[in-house]
């Protein structure tokens, strides 16, 4: 694990490897993983409570991302991000199983990567794939990263904190969301709820000081998934958890779907 811009979640000081542990000036500690990410989150409720998305939405996204049903998202980033060049300092905030950031460090070694996520399943799953990548279980409202160190941040159907966004970014460096368009899912959207609201997507965009839009796309395709994984890509969106039993029935019951892929990657500067 590359230690290198990760700061102490206790103290905010900087911190090193020593054996398999994690530790800073302060001596504080947090045990490396077998799998080999280290685990951040401080936790002042629950124990035994779960964070993030449950093994079962993991797993079905894990599935639907392996047999290619976004990769042209997958390509697009890859393109954007790599054509800022070589030796930056890149973190996927919801990296979740690591599928989006694996396929970004195959296409360019030259990087330093960092993937974080509250799920700590999703992270064991990204860790056990890619050794190359620093893995951090955590929250994007305390990003365990240094003032000023990261050269890209990008975010993949994930909230961000901007505050903590723009505290970790190099002055001149670059934000990414990757975003729903207003048609994305469009045609599970219509089996699952009786009025879909019309959005303004343009809400979506970051007004912040300092923080400049450079390029913006949208990526539009198709996709036909049979029976078995049209309900998984169902149970790993938000949509499953509103869905009444009667429509979930109905939704397994359908033996082929053709749907939209509708996303909009927006790039910014921070130009501080």
């Amino acid at each position: 694990m590359n230690t290198s811009i990760i700061k102490c979640p206790t103290c905010n000081a900087k911190t090193m490897i020593d054996n398999k542990t994690l530790k800073c000036e302060n001596n504080h500690s947090f045990d490396l993983a077998k799998q080999g990410y280290i685990n951040l989150l401080i936790n002042k409720g629950s124990k035994t409570k779960i964070h993030g998305d449950s093994k079962e939405m993991l797993n079905a996204r894990k599935l639907i991302l392996e047999k290619g049903y976004y990769q042209t998202i997958s390509n697009n980033l890859n393109n954007i991000i790599n054509s800022f060049g070589k030796n930056n300092r890149i973190i996927d905030i919801g990296s979740g199983v690591g599928y989006y950031l694996d396929n970004l460090e195959k296409s360019n070694q030259k990087n330093e990567y960092y993937g974080i996520d509250i799920s700590k399943d999703g992270i064991k799953e990204a860790s056990k794939a890619n050794k190359a990548i620093s893995y951090i279980v955590g929250t994007n409202n305390q990003l365990p990263f240094l003032d000023n160190s990261a050269d890209i941040i990008y975010s993949i159907f994930s909230p961000i904190n901007i505050d903590e966004c723009v505290r970790v970014l190099k002055g001149k460096g670059h934000l990414i969301t990757v975003s729903p368009n207003q048609n994305h899912l469009g045609e599970l959207k219509k089996l699952v709820y009786e009025v879909i609201i019309e959005k303004d997507y343009l809400v979506n965009d970051i007004v912040y000081e300092g923080i400049k839009k450079v390029d913006s796309i949208i990526i539009k395709e198709e996709i036909t998934l049979n029976d078995f994984d049209l309900y998984q890509l169902f149970m790993m969106t938000p949509h499953y958890f509103k869905t009444p039993i009667i429509v979930k029935d109905k939704i397994k019951n359908i033996e082929k779907m053709t749907l939209t892929i509708d996303v909009v990657v927006n790039v910014y500067q921070y130009l501080l």
